[in-house]
C-alpha cells in the first residue's frame, strides 16, 4: 500500500520558481534606465538654469559698470569750471578773463580765515589773486584761486617758500616738472596745495589737522 503515493508531483513549482526569478531580474534594467534619464533630465534643467542666471548676472553687472562709468564721467565733467583757464589762451586773455571774474566769499569760519591767509601768499607772487571757487565740506573746505597770468613751472618754488616762511611745514611734495602737488600743514590745518604749469588756477583744500 505504501508504493501509491506519488511524491513527484511538487516538481512543476520548482520549476516556476526559475521563470519568476528571470522575470525579476528583467526588470532591472529597465528601472536602471529610468533613473539614468531622470538625472539626465535634472542635470540639464539645471545647465539651463545656471545659462538664464548667468545671462541675467552679465546684464546686471554690464549695467552697474555702465552706470559707474557714467557717474565717473559726469562727476569729471562737473568739476571742471569757467575759471580754469586752457593753457592756449594769450597772456592777454588770461587777464581780461582774471578782470571779468568776480570773486565769490566763503560763509564758514575756516573758509573765511584760510581763503584771505592763501590770497595773500599768492597776490605777490602773481600780481594778484581773487577766490572764485569755494566749497565747505564736512572736515574743511576746497577752494579755487584765479590769478592774472599763467603758471610757470619756476613759480612752483616760489609757493613752496612763500608758504613755508608764512610758517607752515612742508609734509609731502608730489611736484613734476609741469604739476604742482603740495602738502602743507601747522598746529591747526592741513593744506593740499596744487597747480598746472600754463593755467592759471591754484587750488588749495583746507582740513582740520588729524589727531
Amino acid at each position: 500500500m505504501a508504493e501509491e503515493v506519488e511524491p513527484k508531483e511538487a516538481a512543476p513549482a520548482a520549476a516556476a520558481a526559475p521563470t519568476q526569478a528571470s522575470a525579476a531580474s528583467g526588470a532591472k534594467p529597465a528601472k536602471k534606465s529610468n533613473t539614468c534619464m531622470i538625472i539626465v533630465i535634472i542635470v540639464l534643467v539645471l545647465l539651463v538654469l545656471a545659462g538664464v542666471i548667468g545671462f541675467f548676472a552679465y546684464r546686471y553687472v554690464k549695467n552697474k559698470v555702465n552706470d559707474v562709468v557714467d557717474t565717473a564721467t559726469t562727476s569729471k565733467v562737473d568739476t571742471s569750471t569757467t575759471t580754469t583757464t586752457d593753457s592756449t589762451n594769450s597772456d592777454q586773455e588770461v587777464k581780461n578773463n582774471y578782470n571779468n571774474t568776480s570773486a565769490v566769499s566763503p560763509t564758514s569760519d575756516m573758509g573765511k580765515t584760510y581763503s584771505a591767509e592763501i590770497e595773500g601768499i599768492l597776490k605777490p607772487i602773481f600780481g594778484g589773486a581773487k577766490l572764485t571757487e569755494w566749497m565747505d565740506l564736512n572736515d574743511g573746505n576746497t577752494m579755487g584761486f584765479l590769478v592774472p597770468r599763467k603758471i610757470a613751472s619756476t613759480d612752483f618754488a616760489t609757493l613752496e617758500t612763500a608758504f613755508v616762511n608764512k610758517g607752515y611745514s612742508k609734509d609731502a611734495n608730489y611736484t613734476t616738472s609741469d604739476e604742482m602737488s603740495l602738502y602743507f600743514s601747522n598746529s591747526s590745518v592741513q593744506i593740499l596745495l596744487g597747480c598746472v604749469s600754463g593755467e592759471a588756477v591754484v587750488r588749495a583744500t583746507v582740513s582740520n589737522k588729524s589727531e
